[in-house]
């Protein structure tokens, strides 16, 4: 099993920005979760770092050296945010450029180019990515034709490589709310229909769906189904993102709740957020301040979620809570499933979560809080 952290909780734009952050943050998270192993790290790579990295072997060699020096395992990248992922504004923007886009996969071959340097021979690793892109952001046909034969194309590559270094990269679509694929069944079931030419497929090997836990239970998609929806489809998990989000339930009742929620509403990230109404249907909302301004005051709503990953192990006390009970019974459908053994807490919006709401989430430092998501996390899966 590989279990590491995201780090696209830091931000870096440069090499050398990328290695003073896994020097000052990510050795003292190793010290405090992985002492005596290698710490597994899931890195994010901004597509200017990516393309320095990747048009040297010297650079990748040297990288490499650095990761090994300081016992930090590389297993997997994050390339679905592009670049600027920590400036005042991302929201939409963390969604280009889209598949249609040329540059998405240029970025994306410069990415596995990469990661083949930092994995041992025989090793497989993955990159998450943009599920094709926004779709509330007129994201057509046309634009899903386009992405469809990058995708393709892209596996081809990613078969190339693995014949030519030994090691096997898996590119994985990573499903969010008001995306083009807003779940994981439904990407499954387009790259069985859409992009795999049918069950002997050899692209089955490389391209694949990382499975964010956030995402899925904001949309309340039934972990079971989840992981089922997957098996059915031939498609791999090449890795899940632990994460958890906020949960906020009998919202007109708690008033008060309702105004801690509107502390979260920090402008950088997008929040979509969904309500689960006493009927039983489900309405996705663009964003959090569209909540707070309508469906927070609507009596019929039984339970709302909204995508700010916070700490996974956080289980506050009142009305206004957290995932984790789905993000558990995720974890526990993948292990019973054995659908993957890879596995990335990401809880990215840490710089942003509210000072007056840091106490309440057992996070006070960012080291501190990471490790302790390690061990929650190592916790669940070992039981």
């Amino acid at each position: 099993m590989k279990l590491g952290y995201c780090t696209n909780v830091h931000p870096g734009e440069t090499v050398a920005a990328v290695r003073e952050t896994l020097d000052s943050v990510t050795v003292d998270v190793k010290a405090a979760f992985s002492p005596d192993a290698p710490l597994g790290v899931g890195l994010w790579l901004a597509h200017d770092v990516a393309r320095e990295l990747a048009s040297a072997v010297e650079a990748r060699t040297d990288f490499r050296r650095f990761l090994d020096e300081r016992g930090l395992a590389a297993f997997t990248l994050n390339a679905f945010p592009y670049g600027g992922f920590h400036v005042d504004r991302v929201k939409e923007r963390v969604f280009r450029p889209s598949w249609a886009e040329a540059s998405r996969a240029a970025y994306t071959d410069d990415c596995a180019t990469v990661l083949a340097a930092l994995l041992d021979e025989g090793e497989v690793g993955s990159i998450s990515t943009v599920p094709l892109g926004m779709a509330a952001a007129g994201f057509g046909a046309g634009d899903r034709e386009a992405a469809t034969a990058a995708l393709r194309a892209t596996a081809d590559r990613l078969l190339a490589l693995a014949d030519a270094s030994g090691r096997r990269i898996v590119l994985a679509l990573e499903p969010e709310p008001r995306a083009a694929l807003q779940t994981v069944g439904e990407a499954a079931r387009y790259l069985d229909r859409e992009v795999f030419d049918g069950d002997g497929d050899p692209r089955r090997d490389v391209v694949g769906v990382c499975v964010d836990a956030c995402h899925e239970a904001v949309l309340f998609q039934s972990p079971a189904e989840t992981v089922a929806a997957c098996a059915d489809a031939g498609v791999r998990v090449a890795k899940v993102q632990v994460s958890s989000a906020l949960e906020l339930r009998r919202p007109a009742d708690h008033p008060d709740a309702v105004e801690r929620l509107r502390g979260f509403d920090e402008g950088r990230y997008f929040h979509q957020a969904a309500v689960r109404r006493t009927d039983g249907s489900i309405e996705v909302v663009p964003d959090l301040p569209e909540f707070l301004a309508g469906a927070a005051a609507d009596p019929a709503v039984e339970v709302a979620r909204v995508h700010f990953h916070v700490p996974v192990f956080a289980a506050p006390d009142g009305p206004l809570g957290t995932t984790r009970d789905a993000l558990e019974e995720l974890l526990a459908a993948v292990r019973a499933a054995e659908a993957t053994d890879r596995f990335e807490v990401e809880t990215y919006t840490f710089g942003v979560v509210p000072e007056a709401e840091r106490a309440a989430l057992g996070a006070s430092s960012l080291a501190g809080a990471l490790a302790r998501e390690l061990e929650w996390t190592r916790g669940v899966l070992t039981r």
